[in-house]
């Protein structure tokens, strides 16, 4: 009698992307090839075991990165890992940084939002705020542009890119003129969903706005803050991240970190943020839900693949998961730390494709063909 997927039990694969499967733009060698043993149906994988299935094991890319949509993640790694047809990463496999946070932002699709965050080539803000459901918004150099006397070091645009970014502004925001944007409007919440790149200006306009308890901008500046704020979100609390220089840089975290020094030296209270992203709870409760949507087989056990401890290692372990450190990334081991100190994992290992290995061989599943395909 052949197998239903509601009759088995199967792990639940979550890796970081970067640091994990690639670094920059190049994939870590054997990661592709782990990933297509990933979308190769089970049938394929073991034709006594799970003869007549054709699902893959339950696997989703969980990332602190917030630049582009779920959907531009998803093609952008198809094509640096060269992963085509039925081995393409889908972009329901992509969690980004700000993607439990959609039910959110759609709490507030009527009503004015700051959004704050870098934007490279394609990947805009606008571009995420509307795939979220948005449509009252403005962002962080939007608002520098319309009002240049918030942040007086910074050099002035043109009258003609003031005049076109205030018409865009005011048609987004349903508004009868661009006059009634002389005065900086009543903002409902703040999402932080990148580090921006002029941090003092960003940590600026994010302190005026915290001036009062409305989301308007105090016409006095207080001594002391006010007990409540409107509601700030964000979306990675990452310290270092693995880049091209053989040290990590510094990452998401530190401007987080110093935007709530920066608000506690001056309003001598401390900056209430609302986190998302890894090691938060309610992410990882996110891809639980997302992990159930994705397959009708029980979950045997929830695997979590990271680089970094302090990031995807020590999410995982506050979830209970069984995690897996790799050495491609930030960790780096020594032959006095083979684990990390603080947030230990459950196991260390290489690369992912050795983590896919373990988890096979944890799990009782063959992994022939991944053998194969690595070599």
């Amino acid at each position: 009698m052949q197998p239903t997927l509601s009759s088995l039990s199967l792990p639940a694969i979550v890796t970081d992307i970067d640091g994990v499967l690639l670094r920059q733009k190049n994939p870590i060698p054997g990661s592709s090839e782990a990933i297509r043993f990933l979308k190769t149906p089970l049938q394929d994988i073991d034709s006594e075991k799970y003869a007549g299935i054709t699902d893959c094991l339950p696997f989703v890319c969980l990332t602190n990165a917030g630049m582009g949509t779920e959907s531009q993640k998803s093609k952008a790694l198809n094509s640096i890992m060269n992963l085509e047809g039925s081995h393409e990463i889908q972009e329901n496999q992509v969690i980004m940084a700000y993607t439990p946070l959609r039910p959110v932002m759609e709490s507030y699709k009527d009503k004015t939002v700051m959004l704050v965050g870098m934007a490279v080539g394609n990947y805009t803000l606008e571009g995420v705020a509307q795939s979220c459901g948005l449509t009252k918004f403005i962002t962080d150099e939007e608002l520098c542009t319309i009002y240049p006397r918030l942040v007086p070091y910074r050099p002035k645009s043109t009258s003609e890119i003031v005049q076109e970014t205030k018409k865009k502004v005011a048609d987004r925001l349903g508004l009868a003129s661009t006059e009634e944007l002389e005065e900086p409007v009543q903002m409902h919440a703040i999402f932080i969903m990148t580090d921006p790149i002029r941090w003092e200006e960003r940590v600026q306009i994010i302190c005026d706005y915290l001036t009062g308890p409305d989301g308007c901008i105090a016409q006095k500046m207080p001594k002391v803050g006010p007990d409540t704020h409107i509601p700030i979100y964000c979306t990675n609390d990452d310290i270092v991240f693995a880049g091209k220089f053989r040290l990590p840089r510094i990452g998401f975290g530190c401007f987080s970190e110093s935007l709530k020094r920066i608000y506690q030296l001056i309003y001598k209270k401390e900056l209430q943020l609302n986190m998302y992203g890894k090691p938060c709870k309610n992410t990882y409760d996110y891809t639980i839900n997302k992990i159930n949507t994705l397959t009708h087989a029980k979950i045997s056990n929830f695997y979590m693949i990271g680089d970094n401890p302090k990031s995807d290692i020590r999410g995982g372990n506050t979830a209970g998961w069984t995690t897996i450190l790799v050495k491609t990334g930030v960790f780096q081991q020594t032959e006095v730390n083979l684990n990390d100190s603080e947030d230990p994992a459950t196991h260390v290992v290489e690369n992912f494709n050795e983590a896919i290995r373990l988890i096979c061989e944890l799990e009782g599943i063959k992994y022939d063909v991944l053998t194969k395909l690595s070599l």
